[in-house]
């Protein structure tokens, strides 16, 4: 037991190491000198974990759980939340930003979900048709979770993006309710979570703290290791925050049904009520603007890091929109059959099929992925019994004849529905970008002259110009001018931008060119002397 426990504590001690490292990195040093200094100091943080994996007599001669495990949980927590603090220089999301707009027409006396938004301080979320989205699309707890924190700063004249402390908080309980679950097992491999702070820190810098999962994400942990009334609230304030935990509710409430037994029914009940109590006055006040939290996606421009949408928009396999919502249905449905016929077997995978469901949504940002598997701790801490060395793992039993007809059906009519919305997407795709020419070849570049064809046949418009470098995939420039084209003739635009961090400094970019969701592109290799280019369309 003391090797694993010296390997786990060097272990954490060099994944929070490595991040520091990369977080100064990322960081812009000169510029951010504090929080340069904050991160260095970290360092004797971590010196400390090693100096407690190599000595773990310096803390208890018994070497006790709860004398060493605590100390090494709570020193990465205090690292992690004080340079997290530290960092916060803006909303980090634009997700952050029309939350505050949302407190900000709520303290006003007015509906968030009919004001008009438009963030400043960050990068919008556009739409395929080349405008911003004006409106609020998250649930009511979205917003109404910061106002505590909101009428502090407001007091005390601080900048409202610190609010972004409450996601801080959020994740600090998150892996806290995570250590207290593998604190029972007795050992140290309930400290590991602690590594997903800095993981999570170094995916999403420079905008961690803007992103809000942690929240939902809390509230899912508690419905998932507490029964009855607390499972239901919390699941109900986890619905009431954000969409994305829309996807898990139906397994958590059948492993709720499954194992929880005559609490079931008080689980539902207060999950029902809890969520009643929080949609309703918002539905009275305006149903129809209520409803844009039910089409929270659609339009918004194709962004993602993984799934089927990174084929999409590079490219690689293009498809038509209804095709992700039909995947999403289809593999939701086949995932809760799966779950319920074969929950003896299955029943702690609850976790991953929001994850299968997720890859083939329109966006799929890093946030839709990286909370998942932190809540797969707990059940992990479930299925084994460490003290022991007993494994609480049911038998398999699974009806693979009934499940492999049922897969073999869906994989044939995804295959098919996805060959007919790809022919579609191809046969209807009016635009092919003939020529990107650059103004100037010094960098920074700023403009780009781009010739488009309409190989369709009838006129189009061009709703959307853009521009990306490998590391920055969602570079929204404007355009001008903004005529019809004609099937069978050309139209060359200026494309440019006057925000400098739109800037392109780089050797190789990507130019995308939209009609609505069909879209052109092209590459250029700005190393090549001729600037040779690749066409795909």
């Amino acid at each position: 037991m003391m090797l694993r426990r010296s390997v786990v504590y060097i272990l954490v001690g060099t994944v929070i190491l490595s991040s520091l490292f990369i977080l100064n990195f990322k960081l812009n040093i000169l510029n951010n000198p504090v929080e340069a200094g904050l991160i260095s100091i970290s360092f004797f943080g971590v010196i400390a974990i090693f100096m407690f994996s190599l000595s773990p007599n310096l803390l208890s001669s018994t070497r006790k759980i709860g004398s060493i495990d605590k100390v090494i949980f709570y020193i990465s927590i205090v690292i992690y939340t004080l340079i997290s603090i530290g960092l916060i220089h803006n909303y980090g999301t634009d997700d952050q930003e029309y939350i505050m707009e949302a407190v900000s027409y709520f303290l006003k006396g007015e509906n968030p979900y009919s004001g008009f938004y438009s963030p400043t301080n960050v990068e919008p979320t556009y739409t395929i048709y080349g405008t911003v989205v004006h409106t609020f699309v998250y649930p009511p707890l979205a917003f109404l979770i910061y106002l505590p924190m909101a009428l502090l700063l407001l007091l005390t004249k601080l900048p409202l993006y610190y609010t972004n402390v409450v996601n801080i908080l959020f994740q600090d309980a998150l892996v806290f309710l995570i250590f207290r679950a593998g604190l029972k097992r007795e050992d140290p491999i309930a400290t590991l979570p602690v590594i997903f702070l800095f993981i999570i820190a170094d995916v999403e810098i420079p905008g961690f703290s803007g992103v809000s999962a942690s929240v939902w994400g809390t509230f899912l942990a508690i419905s998932y290791l507490y029964d009855g009334k607390k499972s239901g609230i919390a699941l109900a304030l986890a619905d009431s925050f954000n969409q994305i935990s829309w996807l898990i509710t139906p397994f958590l409430l059948l492993y709720k049904y499954k194992t929880s037994g005559e609490t079931f029914l008080t689980n539902v009940k207060w999950f029902l009520g809890s969520l009643a109590t929080i949609f309703l006055p918002f539905i009275l006040w305006s149903p129809e603007s209520f409803l844009h939290i039910f089409t929270t996606d659609m339009n918004t421009i194709p962004v993602g890091f993984t799934g089927m949408t990174l084929l999409n928009f590079t490219g690689v396999l293009e498809v038509e929109p209804w095709y992700f919502t039909i995947m999403m249905i289809a593999i939701g449905l086949f995932s809760l059959y799966l779950y319920y016929k074969a929950f003896k077997s299955l029943r702690e995978t609850l976790w991953i099929y929001p994850m299968l469901i997720m890859w083939f949504s329109w966006r799929t940002l890093t946030e839709y992925f990286m909370i998942w598997p932190m809540l797969m701790f707990l059940s992990v801490f479930r299925l084994y019994d460490f003290s022991t060395m007993q494994t609480n793992l049911p038998k398999i039993r699974i009806p693979k004849k009934e499940i492999g007809t049922i897969f073999l059906l869906l994989f044939t009519v995804a295959g098919s529905l996805g060959a007919l919305a790809h022919s579609q997407y191809v046969a209807q795709d009016p635009l092919k970008i003939v020529s990107v020419n650059l103004d100037n070849k010094n960098n920074p570049i700023y403009s780009l002259n781009i010739t488009v064809e309409n190989v369709g046949k009838s006129s189009t418009n061009i709703t959307l110009v853009r521009v990306s470098v490998p590391d920055h995939l969602n570079m929204v420039w404007n355009y001008t001018p903004d005529h019809s084209i004609r099937p069978g003739s050309n139209l060359t635009i200026e494309a440019y931008t006057d925000q400098h961090n739109l800037e392109i400094n780089g050797s190789c970019i990507t130019v995308q060119v939209y009609s609505s969701y069909y879209m052109s592109e092209y590459k250029l290799n700005l190393t090549s002397i001729n600037m040779s280019a690749s066409n795909i369309s």
